[in-house]
């Protein structure tokens, strides 16, 4: 599985915008094996393992009707606007700190303290970028 999460990294690198969409799909088809492998280590039971997995599975091509998915991919998506998340992002896309914020600023949200939470980091981000210059 490793070698499979490399495969996804570097294809989310590239300047190419099919490997990025590649490099998503690839995330989400090695996901569950990975989340599998990880909960049975550690003792999860089988149910639990499975409904984790669907919530995960749920949460990029989906618009859930299931509150936990809409709380996963508020929460997933939130993740993206904090500084560390954030510049990764940059880097693992190859773009501007600008044109990223650009992007994010589209995010949509399930919740509206999500969508306040966003702003607010995201507006950081974006003066954090412009007074790095």
């Amino acid at each position: 599985m490793r070698e499979a999460y490399v495969l996804t990294k570097n294809l989310q690198r590239s300047d190419n915008q099919e490997d990025q969409i590649e490099a998503l799909k690839l995330h989400i088809k090695f996901a569950p094996e990975i989340i599998r492998e990880t909960l049975e280590e550690v003792g999860y039971e089988t149910p639990k393992i499975e409904r984790i997995i669907d919530i995960v599975k749920s949460h990029k091509f989906q618009d859930p009707q299931d509150l936990s998915k809409q709380l996963l991919i508020d929460a997933d998506t939130l993740s993206d606007a904090f500084k560390e998340q954030f510049f990764s992002n940059v880097e693992s896309y190859n773009t501007s700190p600008k044109k990223h914020y650009e992007f994010r600023k589209a995010n949509q949200f399930y919740t509206k303290s999500a969508r306040i939470l966003f702003n607010k980091e995201l507006e950081e981000r974006r003066r954090e970028f412009e007074n790095i210059k």
